[in-house]
């Protein structure tokens, strides 16, 4: 669209737009954005994506669990497993079945949060513990 003439206007001075920030450590009420899996070198992870559910300029909260898998010892699945099921307790998820993403979009939950500055990411929210549906 070279060499026409164009106009775009936002309607706001995008100096004064917020900045995303932080929430000191402590409980949240989140509510779930998106879900899907990756696979790293390290194995197969769910990662859930999380807002609060207060109204301001909040980063999304990244919550990586990792898949247990039929190769790892005992002790270590049953590990993952008590996240997978300290996660959908705190949504109200059943914890037996398949995980169905698109059917939880939404939900809301409480979880305690910590904060970190992380060199390549900044300063981000963590998930410290799920915390059981209110």
């Amino acid at each position: 669209m070279a060499g026409e003439e164009s106009f775009l206007d936002l309607g706001v001075n995008l100096d004064d737009v917020p900045d995303l920030t932080t929430v000191p450590a402590g409980e949240y009420e989140v509510a779930i954005s998106d879900m899907g899996t990756t696979t790293t070198e390290k194995g197969k992870y769910l990662i859930v994506r999380m807002e609060h559910t207060k109204a301001g300029s909040f980063r999304d909260i990244t919550a990586p669990l990792r898949v247990p898998e039929e190769s790892m010892n005992d002790k270590d699945k049953a590990r993952y497993q008590r996240q997978h099921k300290a996660f959908r307790h705190c949504f109200g998820i059943p914890t037996a079945g398949p995980l169905v993403y698109n059917d939880h979009i939404g939900k809301r939950g409480w979880v305690t949060l910590d904060e970190s500055d992380d060199p390549k990411y900044g300063k981000q929210n963590n998930v410290r513990q799920w915390l059981a549906k209110r």
